[in-house]
């Protein structure tokens, strides 16, 4: 399957505030997002709808530290082929941990060997369209959706 590019990271911050204000203050990124039910924040350098999130680590005790949530990879080609990719991943025996509606794109959700988990991204917006105002007018979701009933 062919990747446009690197589509957003998210990681896990003590401090949600204070690393925000630093992404914010240090890149000129843009707020163009922040969750509803749960403390994060989503930054754009403003052309993507989200380049990072920062999710505040509910629980720092314990285990190993937790620093990524997931990487996402923008998955190049029409909607149809990336159905065709979900089916692939499901035949080769990815797991599969999840698929989402972000209201600017959709996502597949699955496990490396090392147990990182990656998103597939699809976006959704036409070319050319404003990502950071898409994002704001969406909102920060995650819907559950069945990639193969998605008509375009």
């Amino acid at each position: 399957m062919k990747i446009k590019q690197l589509a957003h990271i998210v990681l896990y911050v003590r401090d949600l505030d204070a690393s925000t204000a630093w992404y914010r203050d240090l890149f000129d990124m843009d707020l163009v997002g922040v969750a509803e039910g749960f403390r994060a924040n989503f930054l754009s350098f403003g052309t993507r709808d989200h380049d990072l999130a920062l999710f505040e680590k509910q629980d720092a005790s314990g285990g190993e530290p937790q620093d990524l949530n997931h990487l996402a990879f923008e998955f190049d080609g029409s909607l149809d082929d990336y159905k065709a990719a979900y089916r692939r991943l499901k035949e080769r025996g990815v797991e599969v941990t999840g698929t989402a509606d972000h209201g600017v794109a959709y996502g597949i959700y699955m496990l490396d060997p090392d147990g990182h988990t990656v998103e597939l991204y699809f976006s959704t917006l036409e070319p050319g369209a404003d990502g950071p105002d898409a994002f704001r007018r969406a909102g920060v979701r995650a819907d559950p959706i069945d990639i193969e009933a998605v008509v375009a």
